[in-house]
């Protein structure tokens, strides 16, 4: 089983690797509108386990977390 590291690189970047040999599966960048996203390096034949994608997934939760509480608070 893969496991996954997130290298934070500024405020609105984070690389995400293979823990074991270092590859990069992309990153997460924040976008126009605050929210962080995946972006993935597009790679013919390039799949990710189950498991990889839960933690990029609950990575991204983290990240925005903070984010949609300030919206839902003042945008009420």
């Amino acid at each position: 089983m893969l496991s996954v590291l997130f290298k934070k690189l500024d405020d609105i970047t984070y690389e995400v690797l293979v823990n074991t040999s270092g590859k990069i599966l992309g990153y997460l960048k924040m976008d126009i509108d605050g929210f962080f996203y995946f972006v993935p390096l597009t790679t013919p034949g390039s799949y990710w386990s189950e498991d990889v994608l839960i933690t990029i997934g609950l990575k991204l939760k983290e990240l925005n977390k903070e984010y949609e509480q300030h919206i839902s608070t003042n945008l009420k």
